[in-house]
């Protein structure tokens, strides 16, 4: 029973450690789309991003693989990709909501 707790804890903080950089990255770009306008401010998630993804490989994949480093990092790409369009959407709707109610 011993080992499954051990086990059990280890795994739970490999979670956290995998889902991290989602957390951030996530919340980093919907601050960014929501309170920028300059293009160069916008793509700053995805430039950290690149530089943790040359770090993960360079460090990891040797134990890991690099299918597996391929596929973590283009679902995270993805997530970013999809969290900008939503809520730059929103951004744009909201705006043009808003200039057409006060003129």
């Amino acid at each position: 029973m011993f080992h499954l707790m051990l086990g059990l804890s280890a795994l739970a903080a490999s979670w956290v450690i995998l889902f991290l950089p989602f957390w951030l990255g996530g919340i980093l770009q919907a601050i960014v789309t929501i309170f920028c306008r300059r293009w160069y401010l916008i793509l700053l998630p995805a430039i950290l991003s690149v530089v943790c993804m040359v770090w993960s490989v360079l460090s990891l994949y040797e134990t890991i693989g690099a299918m597996a480093l391929a596929i973590y990092w283009g679902i995270y790409f993805l997530f970013l990709m999809i969290l900008f369009t939503i809520i730059f959407s929103i951004k744009r709707f909201v705006l043009r909501w808003w200039m057409a109610k006060n003129l």
